[in-house]
């Protein structure tokens, strides 16, 4: 069985390290042979090496690649219509930002009080989406429609539908995903399977199942390496996929214990406050280093969170409650943020006006496939569903896949 799953890895192109093999080999032949040592030395408590994480982690490597043929098979069978409204050549850098568990209403920007919690972030000139969220509570679900063309609204079903990664790959678009995410888990199996079809796929952990323990500017460090390398050029048009562990709990992990030593973050919402703070400065840091990268070619950025959490009910922890029977508004209310530089602002006038007229309509990250083809300046689909669009309105605009109304 072991030697199967490492078969699997290969065909996923996922990399396990020689030096590790013979040791994990072992750890799986006491979990499973010798329950006594395993209870002894590996304590289920810690959720690790025990018999029943291995038969949850062999388990999660079935789903991703059953998800993975499943989708290779509908890719043969998907068109996509799409062409470019300016030039094909068109050099330009755009940046998807994908939050994590974030909500609004511990934002200064959306005017939270109790601590600046976008101090970096409030002195860019940003679009700020007034009435922005998310499609659902849960984070497969909010995504598996934000990164496919499918939504609330058109009936698509976004397990045959065609991906972010597919929008920009047959526009001759380079696309690059950095995920401070794992790679395995019900909640992530699907969005691994998309990520891993971009020219250029790094996860700051692979092979795992469990919440990563490395903060956000991890991420920084890997386009670091790729600019350096030339593996991200401004000699191409890119798409560059930001996803962010963010505002995930357990919160205080979300930052360094060096970050703001002055701010106290004792209890969970103190955690909380200040995991927005650093994401507040993982994000201004992104769009630093791009900008730099960049130069005088086109850049822009777009942020949105995949959920929100609700700490008026739920004061705890924010998460214990987030269920889609126990809906609150809160849950589902969150940051939709746009900047770009000069030149990306000279260039498409009409996607930033459109931007502006749009921002205090309601939005719903399910939207989000057509948002990025119209911020590329490509041509897709229905133009009420394109935030770009003069034309953008959600009619009835609905979250948790049409169960709520908003």
């Amino acid at each position: 069985s072991f030697l199967i799953h490492l078969k699997i890895f290969k065909s996923l192109d996922i990399v396990l390290p020689n030096k590790y093999t013979i040791g994990l080999t072992l750890l799986v032949l006491c979990s499973f042979l010798l329950p006594e040592i395993n209870k002894s030395i590996f304590p289920n408590r810690f959720g690790l090496y025990s018999t029943s994480y291995f038969k949850h982690y062999l388990s999660e490597i079935d789903r991703v690649t059953n998800l993975n043929d499943n989708i290779r098979e509908n890719i043969k069978k998907r068109t996509l219509e799409v062409s470019h409204r300016g030039s094909k050549d068109e050099k330009k850098n755009f940046v998807l930002i994908i939050g994590e568990s974030l909500t609004k209403k511990r934002m200064s920007l959306y005017n939270y009080k109790k601590v600046h919690t976008n101090p970096k972030l409030s002195k860019r000139k940003l679009i700020k989406f007034e009435n922005s969220y998310s499609n659902h509570v849960w984070t497969v679900k909010a995504l598996s429609l934000a990164l496919t063309e499918a939504n609330q609204y058109n009936q698509l079903d976004y397990f045959s539908a065609n991906t972010i990664v597919d929008l920009a790959n047959r526009s001759d678009i380079k696309t690059h995903w950095y995920s401070n995410q794992s790679t395995h888990g019900r909640m992530n199996a699907m969005i691994t399977v998309i990520a891993k079809d971009a020219d250029n796929t790094r996860f700051s952990i692979e092979n795992t199942t469990g919440v990563s323990e490395f903060q956000d500017s991890v991420l920084l460090d890997m386009m670091s390496e790729d600019i350096k390398n030339k593996v991200l050029s401004n000699n191409d048009a890119n798409l560059i996929v930001v996803h962010l562990i963010g505002n995930h709990f357990l919160y205080c992990n979300r930052f360094p214990n060096d970050f703001m030593p002055e701010l106290k973050a004792s209890s969970h919402e103190e955690c909380y406050d200040k995991s927005v703070l650093f994401n507040d400065k993982v994000v201004d840091d992104i769009i630093k280093k791009l900008s730099k990268f960049s130069g005088k070619t086109p850049l822009g950025v777009f942020y949105f969170s995949d959920h929100g959490i609700n700490f008026d009910e739920d004061s705890d922890l924010g998460e214990s409650k987030r269920m889609v029977s126990n809906y609150k508004p809160a849950m589902a209310e969150i940051p939709v943020l746009f900047w770009a530089n000069d030149p990306y602002n000279k260039k498409y006038p009409e996607i930033i006006k459109n931007l502006k007229k749009n921002k205090n309509k309601v939005y719903t990250n399910d939207l989000v496939f057509n948002t990025l083809a119209g911020l590329l300046n490509l041509k897709y689909g229905e133009e009420s569903f394109d935030v770009t669009s003069k034309d953008f309105k959600i009619s009835s605009p609905l979250t948790n896949h049409g169960k709520h109304k908003l």
